[in-house]
């Protein structure tokens, strides 16, 4: 696995279509605790299957999190960057979208026995293979499995306007805050009224539901570091 190196370098491999010498092509990574990488994208669709720890992915709109037993499917072109805040292991397939079609919203898919076994022995294929080819065989279904797997929400909208992104941010390191909105907009120069209407109108959730979810994310990361 690759050990705390930044996703630019490792998947320089896979950036185009046209650099894959397959359709379907996996690689290991490894992130150590506290790692952030860069913002970037692919040219071909990405499925990121945790297998140890919580990875955290920061899409443009939210974040997600993913456990294991669970992969975040990302089509080709979407800027993301990823995070760990516990030692995680992953495997990474890359898909040729052009070769294999796949129907999936961007975000967090649970894993089917099935899938996963498909993922890991993904991992086993050869650097080269021909379309009449079980390892092709093999991709086909993988992307057949993926297409039907059910999406979670394990996500968090993430707010624009400067004033809440400032109140993201210190709830993301005290999460535990009991400051009511009232209290917030005070803090961050907004009426109480004016940071709920803000604040629906960015993540399309009342500031209660909103705060409850950033709680859960971090709980599950938590977890997955066995606080």
């Amino acid at each position: 696995m690759v050990a705390e190196e930044d996703n630019h370098k490792v998947a320089s491999m896979f950036l185009g279509a046209h650099n894959l010498s397959v359709p379907l092509q996996s690689k290991s990574f490894e992130y150590p605790v506290g790692y952030e990488g860069a913002s970037h994208q692919h040219q071909v669709a990405q499925l990121m299957c945790c297998l140890q720890g919580a990875l955290r992915v920061n899409l443009n709109d939210r974040i997600v999190l993913v456990p294991p037993t669970m992969a975040v499917w990302l089509p080709a072109f979407t800027p993301h960057r990823v995070g760990a805040n516990a030692h995680v292991k992953l495997l990474s397939v890359f898909i040729d979208q052009q070769v294999f079609e796949c129907d999936q919203p961007t975000g967090v898919i649970g894993l089917s026995r099935l899938l996963l076994e498909l993922i890991r022995t993904s991992y086993t294929f050869p650097s080269s293979y021909g379309p009449a080819s079980e390892h092709h065989r093999l991709a086909a279904v993988l992307v057949d499995q993926l297409n039907v797997a059910q999406g979670h929400t394990l996500d968090l909208a993430k707010p624009h306007h400067g004033p809440l992104v400032k109140m993201y941010d210190q709830l993301m390191l005290h999460p535990s805050s009991a400051l009511t909105i009232d209290q917030w907009g005070e803090k961050i120069g907004m009426s109480g009224r004016n940071l709920a209407r803000r604040l629906k109108l960015e993540t399309g959730m009342s500031f209660k539901e909103w705060r409850l979810q950033l709680k859960l994310l971090i709980a599950c990361e938590r977890l997955a570091r066995n606080e």
